[in-house]
């Protein structure tokens, strides 16, 4: 008890006394100062104007939102179309190449029993270089849609992209 009685005595409390009044002074000068006032001053002004702010933002990513779940549900439904129309063209490419050759077919046919040199035998040569021109155009179209599936909906990309 005596060796904290004599350490009570060791300390200067004025000496204590008067650092903890110039530490008070300091901070009164402190948080009483005109930079501090015009500090909280410009805060009050623009505090409306940052909620204001976050407003805004908060509206235009809902906005967006919902504008990017559109988009995909048109891309996916635009994309099943088109999966759709390029199985309709590889059927009637099938339907096509299975008619030409009943169309072949029968040529050899009509070839076998008119003659070589006839303007019947001329026209059904002709109509047989046109539907199988045809098909070569149908067969072309169905393999440019297969290496591009996005081409009925954003059209025939540069060349630059080939």
């Amino acid at each position: 008890m005596t060796r904290v009685i004599s350490k009570l005595e060791d300390i200067d409390f004025k000496e204590l006394g008067a650092n903890l009044e110039a530490t008070l002074k300091g901070v009164n000068r402190t948080v009483n100062s005109p930079e501090i006032e015009s500090v909280l001053r410009s805060l009050a002004r623009v505090m409306p104007k940052v909620d204001e702010a976050v407003v805004n933002i908060r509206n235009l990513a809902g906005t967006m939102d919902d504008k990017v779940k559109i988009l995909a549900d048109d891309l996916q439904h635009t994309s099943g179309d088109a999966r759709v129309a390029l199985k309709q063209a590889g059927d009637a490419l099938k339907q096509t190449e299975e008619t030409m050759k009943r169309a072949e077919a029968a040529v050899a046919n009509i070839e076998a029993l008119s003659d070589l040199d006839s303007p019947v035998n001329y026209e059904l040569v002709k109509g047989l270089r046109d539907v199988s021109t045809a098909a070569r155009s149908l067969r072309s179209l169905t393999d440019y849609l297969e290496r591009n599936p996005r081409a009925p909906i954003f059209g025939k990309p540069d060349s630059k992209e080939n």
